[in-house]
């Protein structure tokens, strides 16, 4: 288990009983090493504000991890008529895949968005990697920067 508001600590070892010191400022949150989160990371005043802001994605572990992404445009029923985004994004220990998800039960196939949402990821950090990526790219080629 890793802790959600400090990415360096080191993560709790499952079944057991741990104790933490609390505060009313932070409630203690923690997420299991196999996970991926999507995250607008850009502070702001307002969710509105954050509408067009880049998502960081976070893999908590080294091996396997399975996230999902769901995304409307955040005002609207559009996504009775199937204008979101509900993606499945796995990591394998070594690449990371988004491909489209299952239909929603309830509402049936994801057909995209219309909306000015953001879609882009700016970044994507891995915690609890036992050794630092060495390269980063696209299935276009394209490399990225690595930094650790």
């Amino acid at each position: 288990w890793f802790d959600f508001w400090n990415m360096q600590v080191a993560p709790l070892a499952g079944g057991k009983l741990h104790h933490r010191k609390t505060s009313s400022s932070r409630v203690p949150v923690y997420v299991r090493a196999g996970a991926i989160l999507a995250k607008k990371m850009r502070r702001r005043r307002s969710s509105l504000t954050m509408v067009a802001d880049p998502y960081t994605l976070v893999i908590y572990g080294d091996e396997q991890a399975e996230g999902f992404v769901y995304l409307d445009d955040g005002q609207s029923h559009d996504f009775k008529q199937g204008k979101f985004i509900y993606d499945k994004l796995s990591f394998n220990g070594s690449e990371l895949v988004a491909e489209p998800s299952q239909r929603l039960h309830a509402v049936g196939p994801a057909s995209g968005l219309t909306s000015k949402q953001s879609t882009s990821i700016e970044r994507v950090v891995f915690v609890g990697l036992k050794s630092a990526p060495r390269k980063a790219s696209l299935d276009t080629g394209k490399d990225f920067e690595v930094t650790t």
